[in-house]
């Protein structure tokens, strides 16, 4: 079976955001941790949002956490 990048950043967008149990993780936070483009977190982190996987927290204090 075949994945594309984007298919494989968003799981491992799932599984960072689990391990932070809750807080927000931020895209800086995971092009560093994923070692991922901000390119590819954007994309996989919008269609994980419109899935109803992530929900997303703006300004000071904000990131992205599991819904």
């Amino acid at each position: 079976m075949q994945t594309t990048a984007c298919t494989r950043g968003a799981l491992r967008i799932l599984a960072a955001c689990e391990l932070t149990h809750g807080e927000p993780l931020t895209m800086p936070e995971m092009t560093t941790r994923l070692d991922m483009t901000e390119a590819l977190v954007v994309k996989a982190c919008h269609r994980l949002m419109r899935a109803g996987y992530l929900s997303g927290l703006r300004g000071r204090g904000g990131g992205y956490r599991l819904a």
